[in-house]
């Protein structure tokens, strides 16, 4: 029962990311007080329901899964982001390293989903049209 909850609340929270994030940051703000650190939560919390909703819509949409492909790109701004920080610094400090992929994913990954959004609702006029 409570793994079923906790299912629905994941999958409307998914559903809406941008909605998420800003109900994360106000929770997290006032708990915190702290803009800083309550921003920071919401991009990382914002991005993982930002990914999952983006893999489901396109699932929708084209009936394709392209987890992979989402998988590769994240994977490949680590690399970069990794090689990076090598050469600069002469070491990888990981906690850097993972909240520069979890910054870079979301600057990234939104358009994306706005994009899919859009999508769908002209394909749903279009549809609604004939």
């Amino acid at each position: 029962m409570l793994v079923n909850i906790f299912a629905q609340l994941v999958a409307t929270l998914a559903l809406f990311p941008l909605l998420s994030f800003i109900l994360v940051y106000i929770l997290l703000f006032l708990s915190t007080r702290s803009k800083e650190k309550a921003l920071q939560w919401a991009i990382s919390i914002s991005t993982i329901l930002i990914i999952i909703s983006i893999s489901i819509t396109i699932k929708q949409l084209w009936g394709v899964s392209l987890q992979w492909l989402l998988f590769v790109i994240i994977l490949l701004i680590g690399s970069a982001l990794t090689y990076l920080q090598f050469t600069l610094h002469g070491q990888i400090n990981y906690y850097k390293l993972t909240k520069g992929i979890i910054r870079l994913s979301f600057l990234l990954f939104v358009p994306v989903h706005i994009f899919l959004y859009i999508w769908v609702v002209i394909r749903a006029a279009f549809i609604s049209v004939q």
